[in-house]
């Protein structure tokens, strides 16, 4: 069967794909977006399932009573659901599973499963798709802290309903209980985020896309005060954990959960004390294609950071601080796919005394790095992985900007 449609047609085609088993089903679709979050680009998309491939939704002559790590239970007719049929949900965070076995019991019958892969769904699949991932598609912020929160879409005074926006107070913050070493942090953080989904798959190329767009900008004042040295201490800010977004190719569910990491890291030395404020944007891609046993990084950057108003540091040494450092993962089945990290950004600040005229002089900066990787499991067996740990890196002397004398500047000395 070969389909040519229109949008007025999608829908009742959709149902068509959707029933019981799909034996070699080939649909086409030209111009529009197969339905899910975000549509396609234009081109002609297609999808021709393997045999044996059941799809449980509302037309299936079964119904999904429960699932375990290794068993399926269903009720109803599953009289299709032999050994060797591929088992496919979109429902929760949705599943792939291959029927191991079929045990009657009852009313119901009690299925063995294995992880499966979209190699083992895909006959031929060409489609694109895009995912924003904003405030509707969080289930949960759980903060690091009780001064961090995350605001409701659409704020007074924040972003676009489609940016996560967090406020965090972090007040004495301890950065070692076994001396003075305490920072306090607080500002605002906006992000805006977006995946990016390109599948062409199958016999003569298996070409994988999984792409994050970040957006995001952050104000933050920090007040730190160190008796001893703080080597690269993490301070969790917070956790996002995403509702199931369901991608559907012709009903054909592709379900990704994301789940987005928030923290800061600090390293410095014995007694500094530094009051600042930074602002910074990011605007970022990161992600990871693969073509046919072949891996390319797709990384592209354009940052921005100031020191507002004029830092005032007390003594001779020096820190490094990352205000916002976000991690995003994306699990596809449940099963582990894509992730990136972006700095916003890590600010790098180094003074020294001056002995004429008398006072200290400072270098500061800011350094953007990203990193990125693709977990390949859902997509095929005995396909390698790939990480990208230094993605991007650039850094900005943002005392050239603020500052008149190029890299340096006598700050107050309390």
């Amino acid at each position: 069967m070969h389909f040519i449609f229109d949008q007025n047609k999608r829908s009742r085609l959709q149902r068509k794909v959707r029933s019981g088993v799909a034996l070699g089903l080939i649909l086409t679709l030209v111009g529009c977006g197969g339905g899910g979050s975000g549509g396609g680009s234009g081109a002609t998309e297609q999808l021709v399932l393997k045999p044996g491939v059941s799809i449980a939704d509302d037309n299936a002559p079964f119904q999904v009573v429960s699932t375990a790590p290794n068993t399926v239970t269903v009720s109803g007719d599953a009289s299709g659901l032999v050994p060797g049929t591929l088992l496919v949900s979109g429902e929760g965070a949705g599943f792939l599973r291959l029927v191991d076995s079929v045990v009657p019991q009852g009313a119901n019958t009690l299925i063995n499963t294995s992880q499966g892969t979209l190699d083992d769904a895909f006959q031929e699949a060409s489609f694109k798709r895009q995912v924003t991932i904003g405030p509707e598609q969080i289930a949960e912020f759980v903060p690091a802290a009780p001064g961090i929160t995350m605001d409701p879409p659409n704020a007074p005074g924040r972003g676009r309903g489609d940016t996560l926006e967090i406020s965090l107070t972090l007040v004495d913050f301890e950065l070692d209980s076994n001396g003075p070493a305490k920072l306090s942090v607080s500002g605002s953080i906006s992000i805006g985020l977006g995946f990016d989904f390109d599948v062409k798959w199958g016999a003569g190329q298996k070409y994988v896309k999984a792409a994050f767009q970040f957006s995001a900008s952050a104000e933050a004042s920090l007040k730190a005060a160190l008796a001893k040295s703080i080597a690269h201490k993490k301070i969790p800010l917070g956790v996002l954990i995403g509702n199931p977004i369901p991608i559907l190719v012709f009903g054909f569910p592709i379900v990704v959960v994301p789940t987005i990491n928030l923290y800061a890291e600090f390293d410095g030395t014995v007694k500094v004390g530094a009051n600042l404020t930074s602002q910074a944007s990011v605007k970022a891609e990161l992600g990871v294609v693969y073509n046919n046993g072949n891996f390319d990084l797709v990384a592209d950057l354009d940052p921005s950071a100031s020191l507002v108003p004029k830092p005032n540091f007390y003594s001779s040494l020096s820190f490094r601080f990352t205000p916002v450092k976000v991690d995003a993962f994306i699990a596809i089945y449940g099963i582990a796919g894509p992730y990136a990290s972006c700095d916003l950004p890590r600010l790098e600040l180094s003074f020294t005394q001056q002995a004429n005229p008398a006072g200290l002089h400072v270098g500061a900066g800011a350094v953007f790095e990203g990193s990125t990787g693709l977990k390949m499991n859902i997509f095929g067996r005995n396909l390698l992985d790939k990480e990208y740990p230094l993605a991007i890196s650039q850094r900005i002397n943002f005392l050239d900007r603020f500052f008149p004398n190029n890299g340096g500047v006598d700050v107050e000395v309390k």
